[in-house]
């Protein structure tokens, strides 16, 4: 009989996620997108974000997660930590926040499958937590 209590060696013990506030120095506005076709949060703003994948350092993920979202590229240097969030839930989960005001290219919508619109706000403006209402 197979213990059912043996580590799933594919998955960390509990989801892990990185979220990128990327702010324009310029006008002080912080990027939103709006998600889409997925039950989690469509219709909603949401930072960039995505889970770590096993093995990848947090700070890779944000950089994976800005270039596979948004179309642009950032260095992990330029990495600000903005916050850490362990959220209880069915499915417990922890919540990396960074933000950055540097990359190269312009922000476009790369997954319309998940996301609409992306969507420049001020900063203040609004009241931002992961997949706020719009």
């Amino acid at each position: 009989m197979v213990d059912k209590f043996i580590r799933d060696t594919q998955h960390d013990r509990y989801p892990v996620a990185a979220h990128v506030i990327v702010i324009d120095p310029a006008s002080g506005h912080v990027l939103l997108m709006r998600r889409d076709g997925t039950d989690y949060g469509r219709n909603r703003l949401a930072f960039v974000a995505g889970h770590v994948d096993l093995g990848e350092k947090v700070t890779e993920c944000a950089v994976r997660e800005t270039a596979e979202e948004i179309g642009v590229g950032i260095d992990a240097n330029d990495l600000v930590p903005a916050g850490v969030m362990f959220r209880r839930s069915a499915e417990p989960r922890v919540d990396f926040y960074f933000s950055v005001s540097r990359w190269v290219g312009n922000p476009h919508v790369c997954e319309p499958h998940k996301c609409t619109e992306l969507v420049w706000i001020l900063q203040g403006s609004h009241s931002v937590v992961p997949c706020c209402a719009a």
